[in-house]
């Protein structure tokens, strides 16, 4: 079974997201999984890391970190290393540039391999706009500019994170893409998928 949620955004550390968390550990169907976290989109901020790794680790996960900006792990250790966890979790920040790192890396067809192999994918924001077709995304990060961010087409569709009166306001200023159906999702919010199907909107 292929299974995804993409959550809308949230402070883990104020325990915003802690539902959605303890769902996506028992989608696992493991007491201690192990969860990779990738905080591509942030520019590998270590502080975003580190923070990540001590809320799961409550959680009773086996905790690994991936710094794409700056592994010096090749294209095979890296597959090896998404391939072996149990969660794959792309973290917030800015969707271009998560995008950049993953094209550069060649990672796109690993993340998908995943997904395919029934690990249990995460997106945050960012992270979660890079699996649709399309995610809705403040290009500089200063809620000056909002444009369509192509992703990697494993959900069809149109992401809108953390949505908001000015996203709101901004989305209605850009012609829609086609007919592609819209999923938005509000802070503390998740939406669910399995097969590429929603299932349930995470609260």
């Amino acid at each position: 079974m292929r299974r995804f949620v993409a959550i809308g955004s949230g402070n883990f550390q104020k325990q915003e997201t802690l539902k959605i968390d303890q769902f996506i550990i028992q989608k696992t169907g493991k007491q201690n999984p192990k969860i990779l976290f990738l905080p591509a989109a942030a520019k590998d901020d270590q502080g975003y890391g580190k923070r990540f790794k001590q809320y799961y680790r409550s959680l009773g996960c086996e905790v690994k970190q991936l710094r794409l900006w700056h592994t010096k792990l090749e294209k095979a250790q890296i597959q090896d290393c998404v391939l072996s966890c149990d969660i794959l979790y792309l973290g917030g920040g800015n969707t271009t540039v998560l995008m950049q790192i993953l094209k550069e890396k060649e990672l796109l067809p690993i993340l998908k391999l995943a997904y395919q192999n029934g690990i249990v994918c995460v997106g945050n924001s960012a992270g979660a706009n890079v699996w649709f077709d399309y995610g809705f995304s403040d290009l500089y990060d200063d809620g000056s500019v909002y444009a369509y961010v192509e992703g990697m087409h494993v959900i069809s569709g149109i992401f809108y994170p953390h949505a908001n009166d000015v996203q709101s306001k901004s989305k209605h200023q850009i012609p829609p893409i086609s007919k592609l159906r819209e999923y938005t999702c509000f802070k503390d919010e998740a939406l669910y998928f399995e097969n590429e199907i929603m299932i349930t909107h995470l609260r």
